[in-house]
């Protein structure tokens, strides 16, 4: 699988608990649970390999996990880090796309960073989502899908920018999308996109107080023809 440095550096945030926010890194213990010894070769902090030694269970425990994650992993990709049509939060986004932290809270529909931009949507949404976030977005076909950046952004705005130019700049735009929110914080990977430089568009859209903001609408080109099974549930509103 991937050996590149990103991903190893991304590996270890993981284990040495930098990767989390203050809430996580206490339910954790707030030390890392595996460090680099003098040798340079990965180890557990001291406190876990006293368990390990005094504590045959725990030890077996511990190997029972590896094991069955090694088995789970062989349903997803070893080359890629995200596996079409499997299914991620946000926060496994943030980890699988080697992001340094864990910014779910503050990626919203989505977020440009480390040179990849993950974007969320939510396909039938709740009837009481403010007019101004109710966007219309859906497929064109089970090749193109129809999104909305957030409103208040003109196609002079920086973060659009990013994503219309994504090629250019070396940007991985990444698309999630889940049914509806019965569905938790699950969304089904769809691949990576680009965006249509021919279907791109900005209009106005009334706020919650009637006032006319911008918006901008653009075309999504998928990697791979979403499969149609998986497109008639998503865009189906029968549960």
């Amino acid at each position: 699988c991937k050996r590149d440095e990103e991903t190893i550096r991304s590996v270890e945030r993981i284990l040495d608990l930098s990767f989390f926010n203050s809430g996580p890194q206490r339910k954790y213990g707030n030390k890392p649970i595996v460090v680099l010894d003098q040798q340079g070769s990965y180890a557990f902090n001291e406190e876990v390999a006293a368990q390990i030694k005094a504590n045959s269970h725990f030890e077996e425990m511990i190997k029972d996990l590896v094991d069955t994650a090694m088995i789970i992993s062989e349903a997803y990709s070893c080359e890629k880090a995200l596996t079409l049509y499997k299914k991620y939060t946000r926060k496994d986004a943030c980890i699988l796309l080697n992001w340094h932290n864990d910014e779910r809270s503050t990626m919203y529909g989505y977020k440009t960073k480390h040179g990849t931009c993950p974007i969320f949507v939510t396909y039938h949404k709740n009837e009481e989502v403010e007019s101004s976030v109710a966007y219309t977005e859906g497929f064109v076909n089970p090749e193109v899908f129809k999104w909305s950046t957030r409103s208040n952004r003109t196609l002079a705005s920086e973060e659009v920018q990013k994503i219309i130019q994504a090629k250019e700049l070396g940007i991985d735009l990444h698309l999630f999308v889940k049914k509806d929110d019965d569905e938790g914080t699950d969304f089904y990977y769809l691949g990576e996109v680009t965006p249509d430089k021919n279907a791109i568009e900005q209009s106005m859209m009334s706020d919650k107080n009637g006032k006319e903001i911008p918006v901008v609408h653009m075309h999504l080109v998928m990697e791979k023809s979403l499969e149609s099974k998986l497109y008639r549930y998503i865009a189906s509103k029968e549960s």
